[in-house]
């Protein structure tokens, strides 16, 4: 069962390391995402640099990618710590795709995906507390602030097990240092 495991995890990393943001911007728009805007192989970039159509389908697609993983873990009866692996591997392929020499996204759609359906009402709770103060300031860095930041607190207040707690904890780490990471690197860039 180990092995079989370990195979759907390298296959979730791989369905998450499809650049969605690329391969649109490549085939919609002759754009490559990786040389415009914040050089961030993800929906924030592709929506604000390919317009709202492409970029909204880019968000739905790395949307997916985390729902799907999750959901497929499942229907396949793996153990619930296997199915939390599978969408952190997802998550870490999106942000470290091999199709791009290892560069990607911060992570946030594909993250969504797979919180929407291992904390539901979690995730509707900081969906609605992150609605409003988006409309106010239109910055999406606001908005996955309130998303993930307070979850793992969610997660622990509604009584999960350690394992749930300790996966959201390392979703809120894993999407908050690649976002550090990016934007420091992106400002030595600006810089050069």
């Amino acid at each position: 069962m180990i092995s079989y495991s370990l195979i759907f995890m390298a296959l979730s990393y791989l369905v998450g390391s499809i650049p969605m943001a690329y391969i649109a911007g490549r085939w919609i728009s002759g754009i490559d995402i990786r040389q415009v805007g914040s050089r961030n192989v993800g929906a924030a970039n592709a929506y604000n640099q390919l317009g709202a159509y492409v970029g909204t389908l880019v968000v739905l697609l790395d949307f997916g990618k985390g729902v799907g993983v999750v959901l497929v873990a499942r229907l396949l009866g793996l153990d619930e710590g296997w199915v939390l692996i599978a969408g952190v591997a997802a998550i870490a392929g999106h942000n470290w795709s091999p199709f791009l020499r290892f560069q990607g996204g911060i992570g946030a759609a594909t993250a969504f995906g797979v919180t929407c359906i291992v904390f539901p009402l979690e995730t509707d709770i900081l969906l609605l507390a992150g609605f409003l103060p988006f409309l106010f300031t239109r910055r999406i860095t606001v908005f996955g602030a309130i998303l993930f930041g307070p979850l793992p607190l969610l997660v622990w207040y509604f009584g999960d097990s350690v394992y749930r707690i300790l996966f959201s904890v390392a979703v809120v780490a894993l999407l908050t240092s690649t976002y550090f990471y990016k934007t420091r690197r992106r400002s030595r860039v600006l810089l050069t």
